[in-house]
């Protein structure tokens, strides 16, 4: 599930018009959803719970993160992937590369193979990950991704600090209260995860206020590209016709089901509303 409906869920945000706004820029049907107040539902991104699980446990408690999770079975094959990818990583740096931003790095790592124990298979932790699929981009998040976020070697000499932040956005402009928009901190960088909009909403990023978890105003602010190093944000903030267009599209319709639409059921795998549109595998009619 994208971070735009994890900004969905935080209270704080509860009928916020720029909330609507941004809803209606990833499908406008989610965007109903939103109004009548339906809570989005869906699995996060691996890499999100990655990041959750370093918040509690340290960029060095993978362990005991899998075994919380009820995945300690599958630490052997973790131990041996997080091997060959530290030992590949290295030979890519002493060839002069950047092993952030090397594409064979980038092959190895997706189409890595290892195996995961049987005893797993079915277990509640697998699932909520994603299935194998999942659990792969979760422990990669922490043999690669972090570090590469960070700026730092893999494995990291010490450890990364790793924390949640927000964005304070005014939208539209002259809104009294701010939206929240849920960041990372990674490091000392701090990054937007995908959105769905990134494009809309990392114009919105300039217009922001960046706060760390204290509520302090933070630093530098990227995006965390799944691919590996940090980005800069692309994009200019949308012009303020488009924004209060958008918000009230929000709130009077039409509301049509376009990211089914255009890409079917796999443009709608981050939507938190996908289970209200589609309804045995066929995309529903309904809207009230």
């Amino acid at each position: 599930m994208h971070e735009v409906f994890w900004a969905a869920r935080d209270p704080e945000n509860h009928g916020h018009p720029g909330l609507g706004a941004l809803l209606y820029a990833y499908c406008p049907r989610a965007a109903r959803w939103w109004a009548q107040g339906e809570e989005p539902v869906g699995l996060p991104l691996p890499e999100r719970q990655a990041l959750q699980d370093m918040v509690v446990w340290g960029t060095r408690g993978l362990r005991a993160a899998l075994r919380e999770r009820g995945l300690a079975d599958a630490w052997a094959a973790v131990a041996d992937y997080l091997r060959q990818a530290a030992a590949y990583r290295l030979g890519v740096a002493r060839r002069g590369l950047d092993p952030a931003g090397a594409e064979e790095d980038r092959l190895f790592l997706e189409t890595l193979r290892w195996g995961v124990p049987v005893t797993i298979q079915r277990a509640e932790g697998l699932r909520a990950l994603g299935g194998v699929e999942g659990l792969r981009r979760y422990v990669r998040t922490w043999a690669f991704l972090a570090p590469a976020w960070a700026g730092r070697d893999t494995p990291p000499a010490e450890p990364i600090p790793v924390g949640e932040a927000r964005l304070d956005l005014t939208l539209p402009p002259g809104t009294p209260q701010p939206l929240r928009f849920p960041l990372w901190q990674v490091g000392e960088r701090y990054g937007l995860l995908p959105t769905g909009i990134d494009a809309l909403v990392e114009g919105l990023a300039a217009t922001g206020v960046l706060r760390d978890a204290g509520g302090e105003t933070a630093g530098r602010l990227v995006r965390l590209d799944l691919a590996g190093a940090p980005q800069p944000l692309q994009g200019s903030p949308p012009p303020e016709s488009v924004l209060r267009g958008l918000g009230r599209a929000a709130r009077q319709g039409p509301y049509p089901p376009l990211r089914a639409l255009q890409g079917g059921r796999p443009a709608c795998r981050g939507c938190g509303y996908q289970h209200r549109c589609w309804v045995r595998g066929r995309l529903s009619g309904e809207e009230e």
